[in-house]
C-alpha cells in the first residue's frame, strides 16, 4: 500500500468531524425539550395545595362543607372531610344521630352506627365524566327503597354531584326514615 493511501485511510472524513458536535448538540437538545415535557407533565400530575374549605363547619344546627348546607336536627353530629378536584371543592360529610367521632369524615371508611341509629353519608363533589350523566333533581327526595335498604343514590343537584348513602346500625324505623327524609330536603346550595 502507499504512503498516500495509508494516510488517506486513517485521516479523519472532515464532513463526519464536522457532523459529529451538530448531532451532540441536537442530542443535548432533544434531551432538554423531552425533559421539559416530562417534568412539566408530573408537575402537571400532582396535587396542588389549596387552602381549607373556610366554611366547613357544623355549629348552630347546621353544616356546610362550603359549598350546600343542611339544617342539623337536634342531637344530631357533622363531620366535614373537606378537599379539591384541581380548583374545585369536594367534601364528604357525615350526618349522624349519634355523637361522631372528631374528624370522621376525613378517615378511611365511615364510623359504627349504633343500634336504633343512622348515618346520612354525602360525598359532594365536582361533576365530571360519569358523573354528568346521572339524573338531575331539584331537591333531594331519595326514595325509601334506597333508604331502607343502604343503597346508594348518585344525582346531580344544585350544579354538583351526590353520592348519598343511608346506614343503619339496626333496622330502618319509620321515624329514623323521615329524620333523613326531612334532613336531606334541608339541603341547599351556600354558593
Amino acid at each position: 500500500m502507499s504512503a498516500l493511501a495509508l494516510r488517506l485511510r486513517f485521516a479523519p472524513n472532515t464532513l463526519t468531524a464536522e457532523a459529529k458536535p451538530r448531532a451532540r448538540r441536537r442530542r443535548l437538545l432533544t434531551a432538554a425539550v423531552l425533559a421539559l415535557l416530562i417534568g412539566g407533565g408530573v408537575l402537571a400530575a400532582l396535587p396542588t395545595a389549596h387552602p381549607p374549605v373556610a366554611s366547613s363547619s357544623a355549629s348552630a344546627g347546621t353544616v356546610s362543607d362550603g359549598v350546600l348546607r343542611a339544617a342539623l336536627p337536634p342531637g344530631w353530629s357533622a363531620s366535614v372531610g373537606p378537599g379539591f378536584y384541581r380548583t374545585h371543592p369536594e367534601a364528604w360529610v357525615l350526618l349522624g344521630d349519634f355523637r361522631l367521632p372528631p374528624g370522621a369524615a376525613r378517615h378511611e371508611g365511615p364510623p359504627s352506627v349504633p343500634s336504633g341509629r343512622v348515618l346520612v353519608t354525602i360525598g359532594d363533589f365536582f361533576p365530571q365524566a360519569p358523573s354528568s350523566h346521572w339524573r338531575t333533581v331539584t331537591s333531594l327526595r331519595m326514595p325509601r327503597a334506597f333508604i331502607v335498604t343502604s343503597r346508594s343514590w348518585s344525582v346531580r343537584y344544585a350544579g354538583r354531584a351526590l353520592s348519598i348513602k343511608v346506614t343503619f346500625g339496626s333496622g330502618a324505623t319509620e321515624t329514623l326514615v323521615r329524620q333523613v327524609q326531612r334532613l336531606l330536603r334541608s339541603v341547599q346550595r351556600v354558593r
